[in-house]
């Protein structure tokens, strides 16, 4: 049975909609499981997409009058998506640009009852981000964690976390001062559903942080032949005016809206690090060849090899972006309130 196609922006409900890139199942499976290094599994998330889709392709779609960009079908990965593209235990930054700003703004909002503030973090991972709260003195026992990997959840536990494997919509009638989403947001459908939630979690008064892929470096990692923003695992790419129009709709509203700094070196690095993971999907290609290497020291070898030639290649393009690599960077970070 095919997905029903979104015919109105989820964002603003807007049904001004422009068709950017068409993608097949096949195709998405390879962007996440090369079927040179493994076809079985490439086959098996190629079928599990198809069926998340109800169809063969999944189109990535603009609305003209908000900006929010959105998959079609509108559909999230599932469980069964992410253990197939991503096996094993996820790993989680210790450190983000993110984190230390909300860190920031926190201790400065909370200065005198830090102590006493009760925190919903959804996409926890093992908590590097909830440690940091514990250190400018939230207490563990007042932090409630949204997570489903297992071993996540055992290390949340250890640390003194409320960890739970549920989903937004799962939370009982409680509030909290502080909610945290950081680079979860694309991930989830049913956009008007979690705003809605959000709106009710949210204490008066209090704050809900959220950091995106920045919608510019989205945009020109498409428009020059590196990773695409691939559904099902990212199903939304968010510009302001998209934030502000879902926010109202939901008694909340915007507070701050910052930018991360993109640097030279760590964008280069980036985007050479994207441009050889795109070309070794096609087969063939030197990069392709490189990953085929069995042996880790001489795939390592080989990619490092690879990567300086298409340094060469990325240079002339690296040049002409070097006066606005400033708003490049990765993340854009939200500061929401209750109206």
């Amino acid at each position: 049975m095919n997905q029903p196609l979104e015919s109105t922006c989820p964002a603003c409900h807007s049904g001004t909609i422009k068709t950017l890139w068409t993608v097949s199942a096949k195709e998405s499976a390879q962007h996440f499981v090369r079927a040179e290094s493994d076809t079985k599994r490439n086959a098996d998330l190629a079928t599990h997409i198809a069926k998340l889709w109800g169809q063969a392709t999944s189109s990535v779609v603009n609305c003209e009058n908000c900006g929010l960009g959105f998959a079609q079908p509108f559909v999230a990965g599932d469980e069964q998506f992410y253990n197939l593209a991503y096996p094993g235990t996820p790993g989680y930054p210790v450190e983000k640009w993110e984190f230390s700003r909300t860190i920031q703004d926190v201790k400065k909002d909370y200065s005198n009852h830090i102590a006493d503030a009760r925190c919903l973090e959804l996409g926890s991972g093992v908590g590097n981000f909830l440690m940091k709260l514990t250190e400018i003195g939230i207490k563990p026992e007042n932090i409630v964690a949204l997570e489903y990997n297992a071993e996540s959840l055992r290390v949340l536990h250890e640390r003194g976390f409320h960890g739970k494997a549920a989903h937004i919509s799962e939370m009982a009638r409680e509030t909290f001062d502080l909610i945290f989403m950081f680079q979860v947001l694309e991930h989830m459908d049913d956009l008007d559903g979690i705003f809605s939630r959000l709106s009710v979690l949210l204490k008066k008064g209090g704050s809900l942080y959220l950091a995106v892929p920045n919608l510019s470096r989205t945009n020109f990692q498409e428009h020059n032949n590196t990773l695409l923003d691939m559904p099902p695992n990212h199903i939304s790419r968010w510009a302001k005016s998209s934030f502000e129009a879902i926010l109202k709709r939901h008694d909340l509203h915007l507070r701050e809206f910052e930018v991360e700094a993109g640097s030279f070196v760590s964008f280069c690095l980036q985007d050479l690090k994207y441009y050889t993971l795109r070309q070794s999907m096609y087969p063939n290609t030197l990069a392709s060849k490189a990953y085929d290497a069995r042996q880790s020291l001489k795939r390592k070898f080989a990619l490092a090899c690879v990567a300086m030639i298409y340094l060469f290649r990325r240079l002339p393009l690296w040049l002409r972006t070097s006066g606005s690599i400033g708003e490049l960077g990765g993340s854009v970070w939200l500061k929401v309130g209750r109206r």
